[in-house]
């Protein structure tokens, strides 16, 4: 369950910001968004989200099966 919502959270964070930056002037959003001229900044936010959500599910289990 954890999984899915931090991947709906990292998800809607991100499309936020590509409304954001579609709704508000050029500059404005380029302050505020921060990719730094990375195109991929997006997918790469929610890759780091997943694989660290992924290795705590992973952790977890290897825990709860060492308790038993």
């Amino acid at each position: 369950m954890a999984f899915a919502v931090i991947q709906s959270v990292s998800m809607f964070y991100e499309i936020f910001e590509w409304l954001l930056t579609i709704v508000v002037s050029s500059e404005a959003a380029d302050s505020y968004n921060g990719q730094q001229g990375d195109l991929w900044d997006a997918q790469k936010d929610m890759a780091l989200a997943m694989a660290g959500s992924l290795l705590m599910v992973i952790i977890y289990s290897f825990r709860k099966i060492k308790q038993q």
